[in-house]
């Protein structure tokens, strides 16, 4: 099963969601049609069931990452999956794609990992009074992700993943400078007038 799982993400990778075939997948896993078909029923099963595990690795390393403050957090999680779809493009293709319905296990993977730099900003004391955690989360993770599928949804092979990682930056500071105080929201406006002067530039 492992090997099968595996060798599909390898084929993700290199020949995109829509250009694996069962007939190669086997081939190349060394079984039979039959048997992709016996164990996972169907290639969008097979397909889906190897790009979740591979998206909870991924964003397992993620939150075990300790950063110092929660705000550094926040744009490490940025940096880092923006990263690694700029390796994976075919992979990050394949999971913009999903439909919501198999999306919804992976929203709570995500959610999960801001939650995590939002409650060290807490922590922190860098909150202010009034804020509801859930809906500054729910803010925070619509922002990102509409910005990130809509980058991914584009046709176009030539990405400018550096703008990218800044635009997602640069919407969680809106996101977060209203809800902040201390050291956190300081860091927030630096980056918001930090990309207003190079916009104007």
């Amino acid at each position: 099963r492992e090997k099968i799982l595996s060798t599909a993400r390898k084929l993700i990778e290199k020949e995109g969601y829509q250009g694996v075939t069962m007939r190669d997948l086997a081939r190349k896993s060394n079984v039979t049609p039959k048997t992709l078909y016996d164990q996972f029923g169907s290639k969008d099963e097979l397909l889906l069931i190897a790009m979740k595990e591979r998206f909870r690795h991924t964003y397992d390393a993620i939150t075990a990452e300790k950063i110092q403050s929660g705000f550094d957090k926040l744009f490490f999680v940025l940096d880092t999956v923006i990263e690694i779809s700029a390796k994976n493009l075919n992979f990050a293709r394949g999971i913009a794609a999903l439909r919501a319905s198999d999306q919804r296990d992976l929203v709570e993977i995500r959610k999960s990992t801001y939650s995590q730099a939002l409650s060290q900003i807490r922590d922190e004391g860098d909150f202010v009074d009034w804020v509801d955690m859930n809906m500054t989360l729910d803010s925070l993770y619509r922002v990102v992700s509409c910005l990130y599928f809509s980058w991914f949804s584009v046709a176009s092979a030539e990405f400018d993943f550096e703008e990218l990682a800044d635009l997602l930056k640069l919407h969680s500071c809106l996101v977060l400078s209203p809800f902040t105080k201390g050291k956190t929201q300081s860091k927030a406006m630096k980056f918001i007038e930090a990309s207003a002067k190079n916009y104007t530039n």
